[in-house]
């Protein structure tokens, strides 16, 4: 959900009316529906059902094109036997460091 609520949420500390402007001069995305689902899926803990409201959240702001990035910088992925990467954070299109550590 980091993309949902840095990005698409209102209220968002980059995306917010409140946001500073000279810190984050892109774009505002306002959409009542997109907040409600990440609000959603914050408070559901059945993972099935918080995948589904944020593919739908997602379907949502991709349908409206909320933001088009013109720059994709390449993903750097390390592969070795100290690295510590769980099958839990192993989520298809999302690479998930927060739960990453060095054995």
């Amino acid at each position: 959900d980091d993309g949902l609520v840095d990005w698409m949420l209102t209220s968002s500390k980059f995306n917010g009316r409140k946001r500073d402007k000279a810190q984050y001069p892109f774009g505002f995305f306002s959409e009542q529906e997109v907040d409600a689902l990440i609000e959603q899926q914050r408070q559901e803990a059945d993972l099935e059902k918080r995948k589904a409201l944020v593919q739908q959240a997602n379907r949502l702001t991709s349908d409206k094109v909320a933001s088009a990035f013109l720059y994709h910088p390449s993903n750097v992925l390390v592969y070795h036997k100290q690295v510590n990467f769980p099958k839990s954070s192993r989520i298809p299109g999302l690479i998930d460091l927060d739960r990453v550590s060095l054995g």
